[in-house]
């Protein structure tokens, strides 16, 4: 969770700088922020947490290096992320509902 607060702090101050100076936002600047949200994936890959640093990547993507073609994939990658939480989620009452089953079958 700081880690997400940190890599969000950083991207306030670089949105704060694109407003004052548009064009002298060094591209390594944000290649970093991009890489702290790519840790906080790959840390915590099947969360909200993840969800949301996929987000904002794609728009640093999109906003900050035009890069349209990486956003559009990055954004792809929270569909992917959603169809696995289902999948566990799914799996969770799968398994909570057949030791129900066998619990009743003891009574």
């Amino acid at each position: 969770k700081s880690y997400f607060g940190y890599a969000t702090v950083l991207e306030q101050k670089l949105n704060i700088l694109k407003k004052a100076f548009p064009d002298s936002i060094p591209k390594d600047d944000i290649f970093y922020i991009i890489s702290k949200y790519d840790d906080i994936v790959q840390s915590f890959p099947y969360s909200g947490f993840a969800i949301e640093c996929l987000l904002r990547k794609s728009q640093l993507q999109s906003n900050f290096l035009d890069d349209i073609v990486s956003a559009k994939k990055t954004l792809e990658q929270i569909s992917v992320i959603g169809i696995e939480i289902k999948n566990k989620i799914f799996f969770e009452i799968s398994m909570m509902s057949e030791c129900i089953v066998n619990l009743c079958k003891k009574a």
